[in-house]
């Protein structure tokens, strides 16, 4: 058995596990790549939904004044803030697992 580097671990395979996991057709590899890319920027999309909310709020209620701005950025930062920190930690999660398994 001869160990092999996979995502920082060192895992002992033998020769023809080997010969196994590089006779992947370079197109199968770069389809499989642009699947996951996509699905990466998608899932940051969805995580990004209170941001999303916020721009909207801001474009809608067309605020005036420096009192008005204050006060949609204060209500947004309080009560999206604290869901867009845990999607982000989720999405982080996700996109962990989805790149490392």
């Amino acid at each position: 058995m001869t160990p092999l580097l996979f995502f920082d671990r060192i895992i002992p395979v033998t020769f023809e596990e080997k010969k196994m996991i590089n006779s992947r057709r370079p197109l199968e590899r770069i389809v499989e790549f642009g699947a996951l890319a996509l699905l990466s920027l998608t899932s940051l999309c969805v995580a990004l939904i209170p941001v999303w909310i916020i721009c909207l709020a801001r474009i809608f209620l067309a605020p005036a004044g420096f009192w008005q701005n204050f006060i949609i950025f204060g209500c947004g930062l309080y009560l999206l803030g604290g869901l867009q920190f845990v999607c982000i930690i989720v999405w982080l999660f996700f996109i962990s697992k989805l790149w490392l398994d």
